[in-house]
């Protein structure tokens, strides 16, 4: 059985003040999303709205928690968020990776394997897809049922599922509150 980070421990248990105790900005804002997120989509995807910088747009995102069980401690989860005129993907890690590297991202829905070049986003924590993962969250990811999500570094590769259960409806509440332009 893999070990429960203390980030998907605070946010199990609802507990925001626990999530502010996370160093890294990107993993608290994934707890404080979980833990309590502006809208519950349903039993396990949510959404959270975060303030732009320096009075910009806000940044409109929804999160899935990794599968436990399934997961390496490293592996937070999955987040699909708005940023200016498109949607993202990108993989929430707890420990954050160097922001030079850019790690090798093998994605697997059902039969269908990806593999993407990825980048770091500073401080490290966040893992953005290549723009061409978003074709993915259409019919791939919402035939399947779960998303095996392997990320190849520097180091150690990490390892992490997530439940695919209702990403159809969360990209649907995502797309209706995306600030586009």
């Amino acid at each position: 059985m893999v070990a429960q980070s203390p980030m998907l421990s605070a946010a199990a248990n609802s507990s925001s003040e626990a999530c502010q105790t996370i160093q890294d900005k990107a993993a608290r804002f994934f707890c404080l999303g979980i833990a309590g997120s502006d809208s519950a989509l349903n039993d396990s995807w949510r959404m959270i709205r975060t303030p732009g910088s320096a009075g910009g747009r806000d940044v409109v995102s929804i999160m899935k928690s990794a599968h436990i069980t399934e997961s390496d401690p490293d592996f937070a989860g999955l987040m699909l968020r708005c940023r200016d005129t498109s949607t993202e993907v990108l993989i929430v890690l707890l420990r954050p990776l160097l922001p030079h590297e850019q790690p090798t991202v093998v994605v697997e829905a059902g039969s269908a394997r990806t593999q993407f070049t990825a980048n770091v986003v500073p401080p490290g924590a966040l893992v953005l897809l290549p723009s061409e993962a978003v074709e993915l969250t259409t019919e791939p990811w919402q035939a399947a049922s779960k998303l095996a999500i392997t990320i190849e570094h520097e180091h150690a590769p990490i390892h992490g599922v997530v439940d695919l259960t209702g990403v159809a409806q969360a990209l649907q509440v995502l797309r209706s509150n995306c600030p586009m332009s």
